[in-house]
């Protein structure tokens, strides 16, 4: 079973390299709009122009 997964995903990620780079920029930029939002938990309008306004910007973006 485990061999069947492994080789399902080496078939639809091509290069494993890009693929860990990939990860690891999306999961530093997740660590760090979680501390942002800890950091500026009480300015509630900064929260909402500085991270969700973007995060709707940039989604509608990349839908166009």
């Amino acid at each position: 079973m485990t061999g069947e997964i492994e080789r399902s995903i080496l078939k639809v990620v091509k290069d494993i390299l890009l693929f860990v780079i990939a990860f690891t920029c999306c999961g530093i930029g997740a660590i760090g709009m979680i501390y942002l939002w800890w950091k500026w938990s009480t300015n509630y309008v900064w929260l909402v122009n500085g991270i969700f306004l973007w995060i709707i910007h940039l989604n509608w973006e990349f839908i166009l």
